[in-house]
């Protein structure tokens, strides 16, 4: 079985398995998927090969970077295929990313061919008066194997052809030219297909695709059946040469952050307020009192396959949101404040004009923050749990990490960490049973998650555990500093009750230890462990106890 099948059937099995969780509009507005870099193969029982096979060619002819040359932008709209959750999905997406270089030894490179997965890797082809031909198949994508180890998966572009009309499999053909039409500044691939919708409101399937598959011609799920590329007209916020950025604080209802601010008389420039685009800009107007952002600023790339815009966002009564061409920000020049109204929102969006949204920070304020200011962290809260169960073979907490401190400050989450305590002793996290683990794990880093037992969405964290019998599950929060630990106090769950309760007996950094005490896991307690897990009880100098489960090796 290769790591597609081992993905997703994990995926599947995993969803089944985890208990359900709601969150809120809020929340949903800023968990926004990545473009994973794993297909989904499809497989049909009995499904009709193709006579003749073509010849794949090198696997390792990928070309990840295209040669010296004329790059340009362009918006691709099109029809496409493509996986969801176990469903095979045709639609049409509009407003993508795409980018062609006309290269300097005379062929033409097309970055990103496909609608739905970012290989950030080029098919070439030739220029020809108003065509551009593609020979086929190309190895656009590998990655290694991940149940045969020293192997490798590559993936290739062909073309495709349905295995009967109205189906939804396709099968390899032998045809090895694919062609792009071009027209002015307009270009189309087109394989013959003509969009009509169904009398269910779906699309029409095509006959033909530009497909992607294993040497085995076996159909990794992704498709395109027709695009339309036209040049891509935005233009970034230009900075003044000599503007100088701050460090100011960046607050929202969901977390925060430290980004980039930088002014002039009349202006105010924000750098850096989503991470994976940490050089976006966009501008303000200086009004007075008041801060103007105008929506549908031109930010940048973002994920290899997006253009993104700011938008402003109000929300009604019913807490709906909807797009405004201005958002007006308080800005407070003692306090040095900028602040939004809680019926407002910033948002990235992938259009100029709507929203489309990539990002959202509502409840958003910048603050310019002393230097010298309380590292200690608030206790964590409790957002909902559920007790180990049999039949799940798991439990699970959702517990909220302040990012400030008790003045509002914000508190750095790269020196930030929490731990787990079940029934007051310290927990590891051990990679054989958390198996997505790359290491033993005690202190979890504030922004960790695995994808599997341990999520990070912002301040709320979600942690899947499979330790029978827990009666009592308490959460601290860690911010480290120049070497100094600054402890929040223990929040402590007992989890038959449902009561919660503060242990305002932080663990103190500078305390030290004046004894120590090995037990076996029945309670014996002995001289010196050997290979194993134990636990290890520490007497401090101030007085306080604590208790951890060890693995010695």
């Amino acid at each position: 079985m290769n790591n597609f099948y081992s993905v997703v059937l994990a995926g599947v099995l995993g969803s089944l398995a985890m208990p359900v969780m709601a969150f809120s509009t809020n929340d949903a507005a800023t968990l926004q998927p990545t473009t994973p870099k794993a297909l989904i193969p499809r497989i049909v029982e009995n499904a009709r090969m193709p006579e003749r096979m073509p010849e794949f060619g090198d696997p390792t002819a990928i070309i990840t970077e295209a040669p010296a040359g004329e790059t340009k932008q362009y918006v691709r709209d099109g029809y496409y295929w493509y996986p969801y959750w176990g469903y095979m999905m045709f639609d049409y997406k509009s407003n993508t990313c795409a980018e062609m270089v006309e290269g300097d030894d005379g062929f033409t490179y097309i970055k990103n061919p496909y609608s739905n997965f970012v290989s950030d890797t080029y098919l070439k082809g030739k220029r020809e008066d108003n065509k551009i031909k593609v020979t086929l198949p190309q190895p656009i994508y590998q990655e290694p194997n991940l149940t045969e180890p020293g192997k490798t998966n590559t993936y290739y572009a062909v073309i495709m052809v349905e295995e009967y009309v109205g189906s939804d499999y396709y099968m390899v053909t032998d045809q090895t030219e694919l062609t792009y039409t071009v027209d002015g500044d307009k270009i189309t691939l087109d394989l013959g297909y003509i969009p009509q919708q169904d009398p269910w409101g779906g699309w029409q399937y095509p006959y033909y695709i530009l497909g992607l598959v294993t040497d085995e011609g076996i159909w990794m799920s992704e498709g395109e059946a027709l695009q339309t590329w036209t040049p891509f007209e935005g233009k970034p916020v230009e900075t003044p040469e000599d503007l100088q950025f701050e460090d100011w604080a960046m607050t929202t209802s969901d977390g925060g952050q430290f980004v980039k601010l930088g002014f002039t008389e009349d202006s105010v420039y924000v750098k850096g307020i989503l991470p994976a685009m940490p050089e976006g800009v966009f501008k303000g107007d200086i009004d007075g009192d008041k801060i103007l952002i105008s929506s549908g600023q031109y930010i940048g790339i973002y994920n290899s396959d997006t253009y993104t815009y700011v938008a402003g966002v109000e929300y009604d009564a019913e807490n709906n949101p909807s797009y405004v061409d201005q958002l007006v920000f308080k800005y407070d020049r003692q306090t040095n404040t900028i602040s939004l109204d809680d019926n407002h929102a910033i948002a990235y969006s992938r259009v100029p004009d709507a929203l489309s949204v990539i990002k959202m920070w509502r409840n958003t304020m910048f603050r310019m923050q002393p230097v010298d200011i309380d590292h200690t962290p608030l206790a964590p809260s409790i957002v909902e749990y559920k007790a180990f169960s049999d039949e799940e073979g798991q439990g699970f907490f959702r517990i909220n990490l302040p990012i400030t401190n008790k003045d509002g400050y914000l508190l750095n989450d790269k020196n930030m960490y929490y731990n787990v305590y079940f029934d007051g002793a310290l927990e590891t996290f051990y990679t054989d049973e958390y198996t997505r683990l790359e290491y033993d794990m005690t202190d979890i880093p504030y922004t960790f998650g695995d994808g599997w037992n341990f999520y990070a969405l912002g301040t709320v964290h979600v942690l899947y555990y499979y330790s029978r019998g827990v009666k009592t599950a308490g959460f601290t929060l860690c911010n480290k500093v120049d070497g100094v630990v600054y402890s929040s106090p223990m929040t402590i769950l007992d989890l038959a009750t449902g009561e919660v309760t503060t242990d305002i007996k932080s663990i103190r950094a500078n305390a030290q230890v004046m004894a120590e005490e090995w037990y076996s896991l029945d309670g014996r307690r002995i001289k010196r462990p050997e290979s194993g897990i134990f636990i290890h009880r520490t007497i401090l100098n101030d007085g306080s106890v604590n208790v951890e489960k060890v693995r010695v090796k």
